[in-house]
């Protein structure tokens, strides 16, 4: 039997496979679902366009061997 939650955000009962794990919880999985989860982060991006630039520029600055990797892929 497969074993299935409850997405808090969308109010759909979906596969446990469709949550991200998540340790401080008690059944070590997110209260909402990977749709959800990418949906929110992809709202904040666009509402903190200048705050996610900034903060990928720090990265870029902090990190350029792995800007080089990345550009090279």
């Amino acid at each position: 039997m497969q074993k299935v939650r409850f997405c808090q955000k969308c109010q759909t009962v979906k596969s446990c496979d469709e949550f991200y794990p998540r340790r401080t919880r008690k059944s070590g999985l997110s209260t909402s679902c990977k749709e959800c989860d990418k949906e929110r982060v992809r709202l904040w991006g666009e509402i903190n366009k200048e705050k996610k630039s900034n903060s990928y520029k720090k990265w870029a600055k902090d990190n350029p061997e792995r800007v080089k990797e990345l550009r090279y892929i």
